[in-house]
């Protein structure tokens, strides 16, 4: 099977019910920023999630479409304010909303995105219909809570890699997790099978993030579509700098000191904190770690049943994990 065009099918699905969702639409201040960001693209990996383990229990696409849409929606809504609070200016090749409009023109469209996400989920075809609810709700709390997380951890300096993972959880992977949880509740799967999927979906969460962390420090800035360095300019507590914290001494504890505390950083220090990662093995550390959490979503759903879907949610954690540095 060619996994790689039958996930741009899946892609292109997600691409066209969100174009019709998105026909018309009035006053345009609101919706053309919203248009923007829906239809710049994305990997669309938690909406094929969905999709993907509802199949993989015997359901059906079509069932699956409007709640993988909602959970698309609701994901970029976060991407929206998610920017402003990190002030970035570049998403997916493209300048940030608030960059390109403003910032109150950036929160009342992530507001209306929200709310559209929870109208698409209302028109989901599922006798579980108030655990998909449920889950979608819980995933937007702990988003928020994430998030939250997120911030309090940039002003600590008492941050190990424990508090990381417990931010990622939420701010991350759960999401992700809910994602495949809600697929598997629209196919009527068992416990065992719902569990089954939701630990997937939240292990591939932490891998991802991970992996995004690890692209922040190696990958190229235009197959990213995000300015490389930014995590080390503005001193976010990833895995890679705690784990610096951890293991470098004399000068490059310094400057990794220095990264922590924010004190006066600007592009040059990239390119230092960058070969201190190779040097004391970081760099292969976190790809172990992405590693660890990939097998671990995979051996997650070895006892489902054996299909299409199945398989390619392994090609999928895969591909995640082996994306390129």
């Amino acid at each position: 099977m060619d996994y790689d065009q039958r996930y741009s099918d899946y892609r292109r699905i997600i691409d066209e019910h969100l174009r019709q969702v998105l026909v018309g639409g009035d006053p345009d201040s609101l919706y053309a920023p919203i248009k923007y960001i829906l239809l710049a693209g994305g990997k669309r990996i938690r909406p094929v999630i969905v999709i993907l383990s509802c199949e993989s229990l015997g359901g059906s696409r079509e069932d699956a479409v409007n709640p993988a849409l909602a959970v698309e929606i609701f994901h970029n809504f976060t991407l929206v304010h998610d920017d402003i609070m990190d002030n970035a200016d570049i998403r997916r090749g493209l300048q940030t909303i608030h960059k390109k409009w403003d910032i109150n023109t950036a929160i009342l469209s992530g507001d209306a995105m929200f709310a559209l996400a929870y109208k698409l989920l209302s028109q989901t075809n599922s006798a579980r219909v108030k655990e998909i609810f449920d889950s979608f709700t819980q995933s937007a709390i702990e988003v928020c809570e994430g998030q939250s997380l997120d911030l309090d951890l940039e002003t600590s300096f008492e941050v190990g890699i424990d508090d990381y993972i417990k931010m990622i959880s939420k701010k991350t992977a759960s999401l992700i997790k809910n994602s495949a949880k809600i697929g598997a509740l629209i196919a009527n799967g068992s416990d065992e099978q719902v569990q089954a999927l939701e630990n997937y979906g939240f292990n591939l969460g932490i891998a991802f993030q991970l992996m995004d962390d690890l692209l922040d420090v190696v990958a190229d800035s235009v197959e990213f579509g995000k300015s490389i360095g930014s995590d080390i300019i503005n001193g976010k507590r990833t895995f890679l700098l705690l784990k610096a914290m951890e293991k470098v001494r004399g000068k490059d504890k310094e400057i990794i000191e220095k990264v922590f505390a924010k004190d006066g950083l600007d592009l040059s220090i990239v390119a230092e904190v960058r070969e201190i990662y190779f040097r004391y093995g970081i760099i292969d550390e976190t790809q172990k770690m992405v590693r660890f959490y990939t097998d671990t979503a995979i051996k997650s759903i070895e006892a489902l049943p054996d299909s299409e879907a199945r398989s390619m949610l392994v090609w999928l954690a895969n591909k995640l994990c082996e994306r390129r540095i």
